[in-house]
């Protein structure tokens, strides 16, 4: 009856929180699992489109993919998804396992599984593909919930819905480290924070100095410590508007946030993006969302997918910034890079190799446009019907409209397709249009246009 009662009171999962910049919090929100901006703006849905009822997020040390738990029973357990929604896998099989988290090296998750026949819910490990499933408490005859690998990953913190127990990695040694409902590691390893119902304290990874720095929350479900070390996210249930909500307070306590975010019971901090490597001359480019709705659809896939940070993408890929801002950096050869901004846009990229690249934009929108008729009727619809991009950049840079180019050097310039041509607008600098109709050069300056007519 004992061990039937501490299991009902069990928490959710705490996760591991790795040093770095900070980043973006995961939480779930029935069904899916979402990510959000420490100061509560840009929430978006990860797992959308997905067959899964996510719970329990967990960022994996390379802040590119999150595991979950799926509590949908034909097909639940631990699964892991990629932060753009792509790669989504099934990594273990029963939808009662639950608590994943990382090992500092991303190669193993822990979790916490009640196998078929036992009496008590165990720590086990498996590989992040789904291979070499092993428990890690055989012998331990404590209900584990709620693992957190320390960021050093010689460590296993958990929780039994009262206590807060510590193993090694390889589960051995357990020993209790304080009372609590839910825990996480600060960033260095140092200390961990724990949870009651309604307050918070930090305790020194060796049990000492145990200290409570914030308190009065209606009812705590989940801590989890920024990268930086500098704040801590939780989730308290404050009795409205929403049930549950997102919170962000100073690592000492104070200046506690109230980010207006509906959740569910569960967060963790992920790490900002390192950054992706330098763009390859006719290879890749690397680009990252300056302001707006921004998305891409990756060479070889047919599906767009939003652009939430800096990404390297390879060339042939489209990006859609029609209501949004992309700024790019491509590789000019020699080391030296290249960069400009581009927006209320859909263009396909590009980039010709060699000892002077060039990279080039082509308008891709569709532009639906009728067949011959009239001159007069023709220019009344090309007002209507109309696909364009704004660039502002510096290097060597190309833009292709259907009728004609626009070269440039360092400049602000618009190319815009209509059903009757491609007008070229010069905002700053200086651009270099070919018409292809007429097969000539036009070279402009700012404040003017080039208009090159259909056949």
């Amino acid at each position: 009856m004992l061990a039937l009662a501490l299991l009902a009171d069990l928490g959710p999962a705490r996760q591991t929180t790795f040093p770095g910049t900070n980043g973006l919090l995961a939480y779930t929100l029935s069904p899916h699992l979402w990510v959000v901006s420490p100061d509560g703006t840009g929430a978006r849905a990860v797992t959308s489109g997905l067959p899964v009822r996510a719970s329990e997020p967990a960022w994996a040390p390379d802040r590119q993919r999150l595991a979950f738990v799926n509590t949908i029973v034909a097909n639940g357990g631990v699964w892991v998804v990629r932060t753009d929604g792509t790669g989504a896998r099934r990594v273990t099989t029963l939808s009662s396992d639950s608590g994943p988290t990382w090992s500092p090296d991303g190669r193993r998750i822990a979790f916490a599984r009640r196998a078929v026949g036992d009496r008590f819910v165990r720590l086990f490990v498996v590989n992040a593909d789904g291979s070499g499933l092993a428990v890690l408490t055989p012998s331990l005859d404590i209900h584990v919930a709620d693992p957190e690998w320390s960021p050093d990953g010689s460590r296993i913190a958990f929780t039994n819905g009262g206590n807060v127990y510590i193993v090694n990695a390889d589960g051995s040694q357990p020993r209790l480290l304080t009372s609590g409902r839910g825990v996480t590691w600060a960033p260095d390893g140092t200390r961990l924070a724990v949870q009651s119902l309604g307050a918070i304290s930090v305790i020194n990874a060796d049990g000492t100095g145990l200290t409570q720095i914030a308190s009065g929350f209606r009812e705590l479900w989940e801590t989890s410590w920024s990268p930086d070390g500098t704040k801590i996210a939780l989730v308290n249930d404050p009795a409205g508007p929403f049930q549950e909500e997102l919170y962000v307070m100073n690592a000492d306590g104070s200046g506690v946030t109230r980010l207006n975010v509906d959740t569910e019971t569960t967060v963790d901090w992920g790490s900002a993006t390192a950054g992706p490597p330098p763009p390859q001359v006719g290879k890749t480019a690397n680009i990252a969302p300056v302001s707006g709705v921004v998305t891409v659809r990756v060479r070889g896939t047919t599906k767009f997918v939003p652009l939430t940070e800096l990404t390297q993408i390879p060339m042939g890929s489209e990006l859609d910034a029609t209501r949004g801002r992309v700024r790019m950096t491509v590789a000019a050869g020699g080391g030296r890079t290249e960069k400009g901004d581009f927006y209320q846009g859909q263009f396909l990229l590009t980039q010709a190799a060699g000892r002077r690249p060039l990279t080039t934009l082509r308008l891709s929108a569709p532009l639906a446009c009728p067949g011959p008729r009239r001159l007069s009727e023709m220019d009344q619809t090309a007002r209507r019907r109309k696909r364009r991009v704004w660039g502002s950049a510096k290097g060597r840079f190309r833009t292709r409209g259907r009728y004609s180019s626009a070269s440039v050097r360092g400049t602000a310039w618009l190319t815009e397709d209509r059903c009757n041509g491609t007008l070229v607008r010069v905002r700053s600098g200086r651009v270099e249009v070919f018409d292809f109709v007429r097969r000539r050069r036009v070279r402009l300056r700012a404040g003017q246009s080039y208009f090159a007519r259909a056949r």
